[in-house]
This record gives C-alpha cells, structure tokens and sequence, in this order.
C-alpha cells in the first residue's frame, strides 16, 4: 500500500471514530428522552431494545453521555488518568482532559512540584492527584503521600531494623512484637 493510501486510510480511521463518538452523544440524548420524557427506566429500554448490545451497563455509560456527566471520548481513551477524570465534574474533564496538573515528588533533597499532562501520569500518580472529590492540592498530595507510607508493611524493600556498631537502626516506622524486641535484644548482648 502506498504512503498516500495510508494517509488516506488513517483519515477515514479518525473520521469513523469522530462519527461514532457523535453517534454516541445521540445515543445518550436518546437515552435521557426515553428516561425522562417518556417514563422508562434503564430496565424498560434493555427489554424493549431486546439486544445483547443494549444491557442497563451499557444504557447507564449513554446516560451519563446524555446528561453532560461525561465527556465520551474519555470512555475510549486508555491513559490511567482517563478514568480518574471521568469521576471529575463535565467542565474539569474537559479542561484536564488535554492540561496538566501539579504533581508533588519528594525527593531525599526535598519536594519539587512538576506540571505533568494527565495523560502522561501512572497509576500511582493519578492516585496521589486525584481524589473522589477532584484534584488534590499539594498539602493534600503530600498528607496522602505520607498516609500511603504509614500504611506499607515494615518489610517493604528494606528489613525492619539493622543492627551497625551495637546500635539498632530502624528503616522505616513499624510495629514489633515482643518476639522481634526480644530477637534485637540477644542480638545486641
């Protein structure tokens, strides 16, 4: 295939899903209509559609389409912020979906703060950005930071505790039982 029939492919590529995305937004004004205007409930449109493609799930997502709950083309992006931003009002999906947000690293030298796309954050980072209430501020990313440490098993990586020229030497906050005192007491006799 030549390089002018790719290029003509990919743009009959992007049109069908710009097409379908559209057909989406209809398909949720429908949705609403049926629900609001003509008594339905989800239940009511999956029998009457009779369809294993129109289930109350999938009727629940074109809900949401419809009442400008969500932005559609969030359902069908795959970065890990995509559905962190979904749970976000309309007009912040809208604005995120293409900006960024400040994002707190602690280092061993101190805290830096990044502005980083949401399209480009992990998993682990959009944890620490984004709340069920929205986005996190920095004081409220660091406190979720340190309860998230608070809460990781004393042996995560690094052993409880050394012991280094008769002195004990804990690598990170932990509990101990008697058992392990006791281990680090014969230890230091």
């Amino acid at each position: 295939m030549s390089k002018l029939a790719n290029t003509q492919s990919i743009e009959n590529l992007k049109s069908a899903i710009l097409c379908g995305i559209d057909a989406w937004e209809r398909a949720g004004k429908e949705v609403v209509s049926l629900l609001d205007e003509g008594g339905m409930s989800l239940e009511d449109i999956e029998q009457a559609a009779d369809s294993d493609l129109i289930t109350v799930d999938v009727l629940s997502q074109f809900e949401r389409i419809g009442r400008k709950q969500v932005i559609p083309k969030l359902l069908v992006m795959d970065f890990p912020a995509a559905s962190f931003l979904q749970r976000l009002p309309y007009s912040e999906q809208g604005r995120l979906m293409s900006g960024s947000v400040e994002l707190l690293v602690i280092r061993d030298s101190g805290t830096d703060c990044l502005n980083v796309q949401c399209r480009d954050l992990t998993r682990d980072q959009c944890k620490q950005v984004f709340s069920s209430k929205g986005v996190r501020s920095l004081s409220a990313q660091r406190a979720f930071m340190e309860d998230r440490r608070k809460k990781l098993p004393c042996n995560a990586g690094l052993p409880a505790w050394q012991i280094k020229n008769g002195k004990v030497i804990f690598n990170s906050a932990c509990e101990l039982s008697r058992k392990e005192l006791s281990i680090i007491l014969s230890q230091l006799a």
